[in-house]
């Protein structure tokens, strides 16, 4: 098949096809399910220590055990993913989306949390490989300017379905009834259940392994190219930096989003009402946050300057979110939780594809893998510490772990280098080797 003429001059010759944007648009929507059983659960905690007689904590590890299982499997899944592919991974994921989804259906019962639990663990283990296909989709099927704007929709996605979660306690559990709430749990689970399905479905019949063609020289050559070991990988601090300033920043968006049910319950005599707006605010802010600086940075390349831009602002209003809860005034919440989550979105976007360009050739979804792994580890401890700070020490004081992890991604972004290795192969044909 003859390739058209694209406009970048470093891109050469290489024809995309317009397919890739359903696969884009199908992807998003099973991450958007993803997203939204993260925060199913932690999002109506109120509700779900109320019905199931559990405490705060066992909640909160309806999202936690997202983190425990990628520390444990999403390296080993990772190169499950690299050996069979984007087709046969996004069946799998979607396949047992469904499995998790009809265990929840069964768990509505008073007495069965576990497994209720088991149902959430499918979403949990696949929730780091589903995100990394982001960047297999976008290395097989688009232009490599275009891979950004891949994980940022991807990123968008998921972070709208967890948006979604804080639209339950003002929209479908209004009431304190035992017999609504249990109601209100199989609706919801039925729901998901048959999205799920739905999303399998055409995932069978439209999905493709990749395009007749490369999209580009950088995927064209990769085969040709020696593959970095990890070993010198993890040795290079030009990788290691972005992926600091990556998980940092995933740290304390899940940090707040987790623990934002007590913060807010706790200071304001209106919670439901703040909790639902909120929330809604903290998640929607990843499609423009998440989309623009995929624009910005196809268009404006200098990946530490504008990490470092999007860090500081972001630290800035992580300040202003404090001092709202100190002075409980929801407007300031609104204005600072809203403009954090656009550049912290921003950040985690930026972060990612600045990981990928720095470990070109190593697969992109190891180097995914990695990277969730090094945000999952510490929020183990850093999650269930904010819950017990919460109630020992007041919401304020708490969030100051908060703050902490946000000043650290300033750093990290502060100290890292650019080398951007899978530019330069694509805009040349030396093949190009690990240092």
């Amino acid at each position: 098949m003859q390739r058209n003429r694209e406009s970048s001059d470093d891109e050469g010759e290489y024809k995309v096809y317009s397919r890739r944007y359903f696969l884009l648009c199908l992807y998003s929507c099973f991450t958007f399910l993803i997203g939204f059983q993260q925060l199913e659960y932690t999002s109506i905690t109120n509700v779900v220590t109320k019905y199931y007689n559990v405490d705060s904590v066992a909640v909160n590890w309806t999202n936690i055990l997202q983190n425990l299982c990628t520390a444990l499997f999403s390296f080993f899944i990772g190169k499950l993913t690299e050996k069979y592919g984007f087709r046969k991974s996004m069946i799998t994921f979607t396949f047992l989306g469904i499995i998790g989804a009809v265990i929840k259906c069964f768990a509505i019962d008073r007495s069965l949390f576990w497994l209720l639990m088991v149902g959430q663990f499918f979403p949990c283990i696949f929730f780091t490989p589903t995100f990394s296909l982001s960047s297999l989709l976008g290395a097989l099927w688009f232009k490599p300017k275009e891979i950004a704007l891949v994980i940022g929709m991807g990123n968008a996605a998921i972070t709208f379905g967890m948006a979604v979660t804080f639209l339950l306690p003002s929209l479908v559990f209004k009431s304190d009834s035992i017999n609504e709430i249990k109601y209100n749990l199989a609706y919801v689970s039925v729901i998901l259940m048959l999205l799920e399905a739905t999303i399998f479905l055409l995932t069978l019949i439209f999905v493709t392994e990749k395009p007749p063609t490369p999209p580009s020289l950088a995927e064209e050559t990769r085969t040709n190219i020696e593959i970095p070991k990890i070993i010198n990988l993890m040795r290079n601090k030009n990788f290691l930096l972005p992926i600091m300033c990556f998980a940092f920043g995933c740290a304390s968006v899940q940090l707040i989003s987790i623990t934002l049910n007590q913060s807010i319950l706790s200071r304001f005599s209106n919670g439901n009402t703040v909790l639902s707006v909120s929330g809604v605010l903290l998640m929607i802010t990843a499609i423009p946050g998440s989309l623009l600086i995929g624009t910005v940075s196809k268009a404006y390349p200098r990946y530490k300057l504008l990490l470092i831009i999007v860090c500081f602002i972001s630290v800035t209003f992580q300040v202003l979110f404090l001092l709202s809860l100190w002075i409980k005034c929801d407007w300031l919440l609104y204005v600072s939780i809203f403009l954090f989550g656009v550049f912290v979105n921003a950040s985690q976007v930026l972060a990612l594809d600045f990981v990928l360009e720095v470990s070109f050739p190593f697969p992109e979804n190891l180097s995914f893998a990695i990277s969730f792994t090094a945000f999952s580890l510490p929020n183990l401890i850093l999650v269930p510490l904010a819950t017990i700070l919460c109630k020992k020490v007041g919401a304020v004081n708490a969030n100051f772990v908060f703050l902490a992890l946000g000043i650290m991604t300033l750093v990290s972004a502060l100290l890292a280098k650019e080398d951007l290795r899978r530019r330069k192969a694509n805009a040349e044909m030396t093949p190009l080797l690990a240092s």
